[in-house]
């Protein structure tokens, strides 16, 4: 699965979120966002976008994977990684800052 809307639409499911979409140059073009990072609290944010930078891999050291999934401030990342490990979706990076988790997710590549 390597279709930006495809992933989006699997997390949707299996996460229970809802994702708008977006645009932005940074991100790649089209991408879509779960979450608001203009809440008061601690915002969860979920981002699904191509693993593009103008025309080269935005993560070179993942450049098979098109598709890249960001879990961002998340309290709750063991629990993602559970409801995700029956998605075909790769862990590829797992980072804590101070206690909290931050996940990059990738789908497997397509062959």
């Amino acid at each position: 699965m390597d279709d930006v809307t495809s992933v989006a639409d699997l997390l949707a499911r299996t996460l229970g979120l809802e994702f708008e979409p977006r645009s932005s140059d940074y991100r790649g073009g089209d991408y879509f966002l779960a979450g608001d990072w203009r809440r008061d609290d601690f915002p969860e944010l979920v981002y699904v976008q191509p693993n593009e930078d103008l025309e080269e891999p935005a993560e070179p050291e993942y450049a098979a994977y098109p598709t890249l999934v960001y879990v961002e401030s998340t309290l709750r990342a063991d629990q993602l990684m559970q409801a995700l490990a029956s998605t075909d979706l790769v862990l590829v990076r797992r980072e804590d800052w101070d206690g909290l988790r931050d996940s990059a997710a990738t789908p497997a590549p397509s062959y």
